[in-house]
């Protein structure tokens, strides 16, 4: 009986460890957002090494954005 509970738990464990390999490894991709991270006549675009800035014609008010977990940060370019 103590083996079929070690080996259960050994089961258990491992399934636990692939799943969660596989759940971190896995993150959206950003698809098609190269016309969104260039500059225009109303947005400047600056990249930097912890995220993107966007600059609008706006001089009171600004927007501090996080972006959610395991998502790309170029991702939410088309929202900003």
């Amino acid at each position: 009986m103590k083996r079929k509970k070690r080996i259960l738990i050994l089961i258990i464990a491992v399934l636990i460890i692939i799943g969660s390999g596989v759940y971190l490894g896995t993150y959206y991709h950003a698809v098609d957002i190269e016309n969104d991270l260039t500059t225009s006549d109303t947005v400047q675009v600056k990249d930097f090494d912890h995220g993107i800035f966007f600059d609008g014609p706006g001089i009171t008010d600004a927007l501090i954005f996080y972006p959610g977990a395991k998502v790309d940060t170029a991702a939410y370019a088309p929202l900003m």
